[in-house]
């Protein structure tokens, strides 16, 4: 599969980059897992333009903590492309609404 980050995603990682340093090597660790497709342990939100939309728990090694307060990462797969959408801290961000993750949703995929 192919993996592409949205620029969305890519502002978002930069910002939790600044605060915990080894997020890129947390990140690299799901990319390398979604390589070979969604992961089963990964919740399916919704279908949005012919894409499923999973959200996934992310350890965030530079805080210590475990997947519950580590990162979420929201993602699209459509026709063999995993779109990674959304990036945040459990611990800063409690939750991402669905109306904002559909609209990101429509920019990619529309």
């Amino acid at each position: 599969m192919r993996i592409i980050a949205t620029p969305d995603f890519d502002k978002q990682f930069e910002r939790l980059f600044k605060i915990y340093r080894r997020a890129d090597l947390d990140l690299d660790s799901l990319v390398e897992a979604l390589a070979a497709g969604p992961r089963p342990q990964d919740n399916r939100l919704f279908d949005e333009s012919g894409a499923q939309m999973y959200k996934a728990r992310l350890k965030n090694t530079s805080a210590r903590s475990g997947t519950r307060s580590g990162f979420r990462v929201i993602y699209g797969v459509k026709s063999q492309t995993i779109h990674l959408l959304l990036i945040y801290a459990k611990t800063r961000t409690p939750d991402i609404p669905d109306t904002e993750i559909r609209r990101i949703a429509r920019k990619v995929y529309a």
